[in-house]
C-alpha cells in the first residue's frame, strides 16, 4: 500500500484506494450505468497489478497463531474480492465486452510501490510478459474497439 497523503494542510488523510475497492472495475461500471450507459454500451478492460498463488496446507499453517496468519489472510481475502468481481463482470459484460489481464506471481509478491531502478526493471519484464502472455486477449480488445 502507499503511505497516506495529506490534503489540504492536515484536514484529511487519504489511504490508499485499494483498502476500499482493490479491483474498481465493478466501481466504474456501476458508475456508467448510474450515468445512463447501458451494458451493451460498454466495454471494460481491466488491468491488475497482480495476484499471488500459494498453496496452504493444512500441515503448513495448522500450528499458524494470529500474527502468522496476518499477511496470508490479507492476500486471500484480497484475491477473493479481485475473483469475485472478475467473476461478475463477465457474466453481466459477457466476453465480448469485459477483458481482464493481471499476473499471477507463483513466487512471492510484487510491490507496487517500489520505484528501485531493479524493481522497475522486473515490473517492465512482467509488463511485457503480459503482453506476450495475452496477445490473444489483446487482439480481441483491438478487433472489437476498432
Amino acid at each position: 500500500f502507499f503511505e497516506p497523503n495529506q490534503h489540504h494542510a492536515g484536514e484529511r488523510a487519504y489511504i490508499d484506494g485499494a483498502v476500499f475497492a482493490n479491483n474498481p472495475a465493478m466501481c466504474a461500471f456501476a458508475h456508467a450505468q448510474s450515468l445512463g450507459f447501458d451494458e451493451d454500451d460498454m466495454t471494460v478492460v481491466s488491468l491488475g497489478t497482480g495476484s499471488i498463488s500459494k498453496d496452504l496446507t493444512y500441515d503448513d499453517t495448522k500450528d499458524w497463531g494470529l500474527v502468522k496468519w496476518a499477511r496470508p489472510l490479507f492476500d486471500i481475502t484480497s484475491q477473493a474480492s479481485n475473483l469475485s468481481i472478475d467473476w461478475q463482470l463477465s457474466h453481466i459484460l459477457r466476453k465480448a465486452h469485459y477483458f481482464r489481464i493481471t499476473p499471477i506471481f507463483k513466487d512471492g509478491r510484487s510491490a507496487i510501490d517500489d520505484a528501485r531502478p531493479e524493481n522497475m526493471a522486473a515490473v517492465r519484464e512482467i509488463g511485457l510478459k503480459m503482453i506476450e502472455e495475452n496477445s490473444a486477449v489483446i487482439d480481441q480488445l483491438c478487433n472489437h474497439i476498432s
